[in-house]
């Protein structure tokens, strides 16, 4: 499955996906606050459906970085969290491209009940992923405390918000403040693992 001279690949690869989802999320940002507000044009729906892929493979190199940083480290939290996050990534984006595109099919909640379980799953999902986030303090730096630190209140976050759903906001917030840092940590690692090595 892995082999540790994969590894400066793998987070070159992981490093480019970062860059791509940063530079994808703002025009998905932008589409998912118009589709919120009932204003997105229905022709803008195949490219707003193109854009969910593409953040969607960009932000699976970024967590297939994560996975393989836990194997190298033997930090078994950061790996599955990682890989539990990719699956439910690629999930939830399957369901909104089938919503989109065959939303008869696709009914088993309203949108926006989907989007709050979503958020309350990734949320939930983030506590593994966090604690494994903290555990690479002591190989790529203090900005992992960061990072694990806000996973974690996401997570609580994301718990609480099953109750009071005005918290979801706030976690899916502090959520994507994480996912901006965890570029920083790609990068941390791109450098300590070069490809010409």
């Amino acid at each position: 499955m892995f082999h540790e001279q994969s590894l400066p690949r793998t987070i070159k690869n992981a490093w480019i996906g970062a860059l791509t989802s940063i530079i994808i999320l703002i025009p998905v940002t932008i589409f998912t606050g118009l589709e919120q507000l009932g204003k997105l044009d229905p022709k803008l729906i195949p490219a707003f459906v193109i854009l969910l892929i593409a953040y969607t493979i960009a932000s699976s190199y970024i967590l297939w970085g994560f996975a393989q940083l836990g194997n190298h480290f033997t930090n078994k939290l950061l790996s599955i969290g990682s890989l539990i996050l990719l699956v439910s990534n690629i999930l939830v984006t399957v369901y909104y491209i089938l919503y989109y595109v065959t939303p008869y099919v696709v009914q088993f909640a309203t949108k926006d009940e989907f989007l709050n379980l979503s958020i309350i799953i990734t949320g939930l999902l983030s506590l593994p992923f966090g604690i494994g986030i903290l555990q690479l303090k002591k190989h790529l730096g203090d900005i992992c405390l960061w990072v694990g630190i806000l996973e974690l209140c996401a997570a609580a976050l994301a718990g609480l918000g099953y109750f009071l759903t005005s918290l979801l906001e706030l976690s899916s917030l502090v959520l994507l403040l994480a996912m901006v840092l965890e570029v920083m940590i790609i990068y941390d690692a791109h450098k300590k693992f070069p490809e010409n090595k």
